[in-house]
């Protein structure tokens, strides 16, 4: 596991699982209406469990 770089303030997380994999979204909110959000996505590979 990592950290985001910058130490953002994720305040929403959505995962959607399909097709042996996850689409995970973040969405980040500094707190300061001079900062716009970030939208931040990434897909994961799932494993499937040794038989």
């Amino acid at each position: 596991m990592h950290s985001l770089q910058g130490a953002p303030k994720v305040e929403g997380i959505a995962v959607n699982v399909a097709g042996g994999g996850a689409n995970v979204c973040l969405v980040t909110d500094a707190d300061d209406p001079r900062i716009a959000l970030s939208l931040l996505l990434l897909r994961l590979q799932l494993r499937r469990p040794p038989s």
